[in-house]
């Protein structure tokens, strides 16, 4: 009889007990197994046919005994028979996996660290939500449907979030459980039947033209990097973790374009995207003589340098202006992103050409950017049009 830890204490438990043979009006074959639900010793009986003679019975009973024992003595256990041995291991130990094999991908630039970030984050609330609940050992096979709802009940409620932030765990939980089920960890996606929350509109707000030009006279003074930063969101929609990538290599000033990276970009494809005429002389100023491996914005307060720049740095930066100029919290980062779109858009570009400058795959995405009147449009208000 072999001996497991108990995972709750330092007590030694007992895998079986083994089997043996009891005559009474029915005759059982008992012996005892660890349910690896419950990690307690349960009771399994099989009963012993009837035969013409007793002692044949008998001998036929102790060969079973035999065989039952020698098959418990390998570790064998009637729980795992129609399970893979991977259901019965503690998640938490193929989270520590899961989380190896993405940072492999990271490696391997088949996964923006961004991402890694984020799923991360996710699995370590989902760890602390497991102990909360006293389900810090969970093994994979009671990893179900009713613990993901209930962890993601606990994301949008208990933590009063959004349904943007639900819908995020969301698509990690469903990440997750597909790399389960493909290793055999689960034999069924629990999150199949899980829905996701209704989209609630963009808390962001376009950025009028009046504050625009407030942000551009501050910036311009205070710190003309950040603001040739900003403006190539405004101008290229060039997202955020993109910009901190860029090298100065990948901006071609003669031909106009700058060249986003498939490894960088959101959606793994080397594009360009046009350097609109207005932003091309300060971008160009911005580039001095540059060394070409230089990141285009760097750590060194937004100027050209070797020093990596960090994501988070730029919204900070973004927060600090806007506390400055006393602007709403509805202008953020990205709301230069939407005010660009809609103003080009506004310019009569064609909207295919606006969702290429984007980098989007669909036309909807393009039109989710832009802001809807909330009174009477003034274009439409005074067109010639007639009936």
């Amino acid at each position: 009889m072999r001996n497991s830890q108990n995972s709750n204490s330092n007590i030694p438990l007992i895998d079986y007990v083994p089997a043996e043979l009891r005559t009474a009006q029915v005759w059982r074959i008992i012996y005892y197994v660890i349910n690896p639900h419950t990690n307690k010793l349960v009771r399994k009986r099989i009963r012993v046919k009837p035969m013409n003679g007793i002692t044949e019975r008998k001998r036929y009973a102790k060969k079973m005994v035999v065989a039952l024992n020698s098959k418990l003595e390998r570790g064998w256990n009637p729980y795992y028979e129609n399970e893979s041995a991977k259901t019965f291991l503690l998640l938490k130990d193929v989270i520590i996996q899961y989380v190896k094999t993405l940072e492999k991908k990271v490696t391997d630039k088949a996964l923006r660290p961004d991402s890694l970030r984020s799923y991360k984050s996710h699995l370590n609330m989902l760890t602390d939500y497991l102990t909360d609940n006293g389900k810090a050992d969970v093994r994979c096979i009671d990893f179900t449907s009713g613990i993901i709802q209930g962890f993601l009940d606990h994301i949008y409620y208990d933590r009063n979030n959004s349904g943007r932030t639900h819908n995020n765990y969301l698509i990690g939980m469903k990440v997750f459980c597909k790399y389960l089920t493909e290793r055999e960890y689960i034999s069924i996606d629990p999150t199949a039947k899980i829905s996701s929350k209704r989209k609630e509109k963009k808390k962001r707000e376009m950025i009028p033209f009046n504050v625009r030009t407030e942000i551009y006279e501050h910036l311009k003074d205070y710190n003309n990097d950040y603001l040739t930063l900003c403006l190539s969101t405004y101008f290229c929609f060039i997202r955020s973790t993109e910009l901190t990538k860029i090298k100065v290599r990948d901006v071609n000033l003669k031909k106009g374009y700058i060249l986003i990276n498939g490894e960088n970009a959101k959606n793994h494809k080397t594009e360009p995207v046009t350097i609109p005429a207005e932003y091309l002389p300060i971008l160009a100023a911005h580039i001095g003589d540059a060394p070409a491996n230089n990141y285009l914005f760097s750590g060194d307060g937004f100027k050209t340098g070797p020093e990596s720049l960090k994501p988070r740095k730029i919204t900070y930066e973004w927060i600090k202006m806007r506390n400055a100029l006393k602007f709403s919290t509805a202008y953020q980062f990205y709301s230069l992103k939407d005010s660009g779109i809609t103003e080009l858009l506004n310019s009569g570009v064609a909207a295919i050409k606006v969702r290429d400058q984007a980098r989007h795959h669909d036309l909807k995405i393009t039109e989710a950017y832009t802001s809807r009147n909330t009174g009477a449009d003034e274009t439409i208000k005074n067109i010639n049009f007639n009936f």
